[in-house]
């Protein structure tokens, strides 16, 4: 966000909003990959290859309602615009 409002870029942010009704089977799936992606993740990094473990933490990665929220303070504290949409924002 700061790189680009440093090159006079102003970002407008948008959020999902909430969960697809149809898309339930999805977030089960996405949780599922989410944490075979951090066992992986551990594996490799038990193994001593991080870069591996890297590639798969980055895919275990959960972003919840509290990490969103600081965001969007952030943002309001910057002056930044955001949007939250009704549902996921594809």
């Amino acid at each position: 966000i700061f790189m680009l409002t440093s090159n006079g870029i102003t970002p407008h942010v948008v959020f999902d909003g909430d969960q697809m009704p149809l898309k339930k089977g999805e977030e089960k799936r996405r949780k599922e990959s989410r944490e075979d992606n951090l066992k992986k993740g551990l594996a490799f990094r038990a193994a001593g290859n991080n870069n591996m473990a890297a590639k798969y933490f980055s895919r275990a990665v959960r972003v919840d309602a509290k990490m969103i929220s600081t965001f969007m303070e952030m943002l309001r504290h910057e002056n930044i615009m955001f949007t939250v949409a009704p549902y996921e924002a594809d």
